[in-house]
């Protein structure tokens, strides 16, 4: 069954080879929305800070106004945008090594279970290993 990753469907494979995919994929919209919301803002602020200012001062021209409050808008998306990505990037990276950690524990309980059953089906015990102190176990 494919996975569901905004408008298109993934295959399993690329969505096991590459765990919590589903939720950076989520993650980034949300930080892309976030970018486009902090662009309006920053620019609808930086125009109605100009105005104001213009008002005060009535030195500034018009096209300052639209050009500081493009430029800040633009700046501010780009801040918000980029600290969203990161944060999703830092989160994508701790899901994949949560997810090793859990393959690699299950491998060794594997190994360990596969010793065991050997152990039981040739009648002989299973190896005794010592550890630093002495201490014995299975």
């Amino acid at each position: 069954m494919p996975v569901k990753i905004g408008l298109t469907d993934t295959e399993d494979s690329v969505a096991e080879k590459y765990p919590g995919l589903q939720e950076y994929t989520v993650c980034q919209s949300k930080a892309f929305v976030q970018g486009i919301l902090g662009c309006v803002v920053g620019a609808s602020a930086a125009y109605t800070g100009s105005i104001l200012f213009r008002r005060r001062f009535p030195i500034a021209s018009k096209h300052t106004a639209v050009v500081l409050s493009i430029v800040c808008g633009v700046t501010s998306g780009y801040i918000i945008t980029s600290i969203a990505t990161q944060k999703c990037q830092n989160m994508w990276v701790n899901l994949a090594n949560d997810a090793q950690q859990v393959n690699s524990h299950k491998i060794k309980e594997h190994t360990k279970i596969q010793a065991l059953r050997k152990a039981l089906e040739s009648d002989r015990p299973a190896e005794v290993h010592k550890n630093k102190y002495g201490d014995s176990f299975e």
